[in-house]
């Protein structure tokens, strides 16, 4: 049974932010195929990995002010790659936003294009028949309308979601398959050990990650 997970980077990202500050646990050198293989057999006895698409955004916009940050992100993204872990890239777009309190607008960023580019995943994977289960980690809704069209599509799909912690939501558990809640736990025992040898270099687990 082919499985292939679609990971919502950024929802994971700030699942890892609240574990943080909820449990104290740091979990962001996070190893995503380590914590994902922790549940195939939950899956089923013959769930085997076909492919592990990673979807998030580089913070190009705060790179003056926080450059050793995007380098961090950068050095993760290599890191992951190591374990077959194919990142799909979008962006973030600026956004005015109005004041109440002070009158003024100011300018902030939101990201873009990560929901299409795993929306349009789900419907790919379905359509060619690329694997028998769809696996997605993330608590976003906006993604149920792809799992719908995939459903449609190919009716023979299975989809399941894996919410990152205290992002589990009702609503997909009734358009999916079967749904997990990953465990604080699991986190914790799924970090990259020692020195990661990488394409950008070798490199081991930030101190305060």
């Amino acid at each position: 049974m082919k499985v292939s997970f679609l990971i919502d980077g950024f929802n994971l990202y700030h699942s890892i932010e609240d574990l943080e500050k909820n449990n104290g646990i740091k979990a962001k050198w996070l190893d995503i195929k380590t914590l994902l293989h922790s549940y195939m057999g939950a899956i089923g006895g013959t769930a085997k990995f076909e492919k592990i698409f990673y979807f998030t955004a580089l913070r190009l916009h705060v790179q003056k002010e926080k450059p050793n940050s995007i380098e961090r992100h950068k050095r993760y993204i290599a890191a992951l790659e190591t374990k077959g872990i194919e990142a799909i890239y979008g962006g973030f777009k600026p956004k005015e936003v109005f004041c109440k309190k002070c009158n003024e607008t100011f300018e902030t960023f939101e990201e873009k294009k990560t929901d299409v580019a795993i929306a349009s995943k789900i419907i790919e994977l379905a359509a060619k028949a690329m694997c028998d289960v769809i696996a997605i980690v993330s608590g976003d809704t906006d993604l149920i309308p792809a799992i719908e069209l995939a459903k449609q599509i190919n009716p023979k799909i299975k989809i399941i979601v894996f919410f990152p912690y205290k992002r589990t939501n009702d609503e997909l558990k009734i358009y999916t398959d079967q749904t997990y809640s990953i465990k604080p736990q699991k986190y914790q025992n799924s970090q990259f050990k020692g020195l990661v040898q990488t394409a950008l270099g070798d490199f081991a687990k930030p101190s305060h990650w």
